[in-house]
């Protein structure tokens, strides 16, 4: 290893020195990307949990607005008439 080693001369102290704090720029520069990483990790589930959200919400406003009831006027139905069931067709496919 380069920083473990003695130097013979000033010029070979410098550049170990250098060659240190380098090391110790690479480590800091390491951390802080870890740090960056991290963050978007969390932003993107924050994201794809918000992005769920307003699907489902837009997805409740494009349903049609009604009571869900098929004889809406409280009157006796038979249910086997074919008004009635095309009601229900179209009350299925609605949902």
């Amino acid at each position: 290893d380069l920083l473990t080693l003695v130097p013979e001369n000033k010029m070979e102290e410098c550049l170990i020195d250098t060659l240190d704090d380098y090391v110790r720029r690479e480590i800091l520069s390491h951390a802080a990307l870890l740090g960056m990483q991290a963050s978007l990790v969390l932003q993107n589930m924050y994201c794809e949990r918000l992005r769920s959200q307003l699907f489902a919400k837009e997805k409740k406003q494009d349903l049609p607005k009604g009571s869900g009831k098929l004889a809406s006027d409280g009157l006796p139905r038979c249910l086997t008439d074919d008004e009635f069931l095309e009601e229900v067709r179209a009350y299925t496919e609605r949902q």
